[in-house]
């Protein structure tokens, strides 16, 4: 997941630079296609389409054509956490600063995707982005 700007250009930037390697890597039959082309050729295809869909759902995010952020797990709230800040157009330095913490510990939150921030924060991180809480359910034996 893109999660900053900075990352999102060197995505670009690199997304680029496969596609053109993709282009020109040897087409399917061609007489230098070997099976070690074929298995190269399909990672970068697969590389390339997972790009792509990564930039283009920071895009998404970041121009604000995306529908609800929805978690359906607890597993989900890191993610959410993220897109919602990037939604809201805040860079990790403006969350930062709304929560009154430096840049870097908000890169360092999200590059462990939150697994080094206590309940309490987790929790003032969403209330500062707007999430809304709905009610979880806890299913018996």
């Amino acid at each position: 997941m893109i999660t900053n700007e900075r990352q999102f250009r060197i995505s670009k930037k690199k997304l680029v630079d496969l596609e053109s390697e993709l282009v020109g890597a040897p087409a399917p039959g061609d007489a230098s296609d070997d099976e070690f082309a074929r298995m190269a050729r399909s990672a970068l295809v697969g590389t390339v389409a997972r790009m792509r869909e990564e930039i283009g759902a920071y895009e998404a995010l970041s121009s604000g054509s995306f529908g609800p952020i929805e978690i359906r797990s607890l597993e989900d709230l890191p993610e959410a956490l993220i897109r919602a800040r990037i939604a809201r157009a805040l860079s990790q330095a403006d969350l930062a600063s709304l929560l009154g913490l430096k840049e870097q510990q908000i890169q360092r939150y999200e590059a462990s995707r939150y697994a080094s921030a206590n309940l309490r924060r987790v929790l003032e991180i969403a209330r500062v982005l707007g999430l809304s809480s709905a009610p979880i359910a806890v299913e018996g034996r």
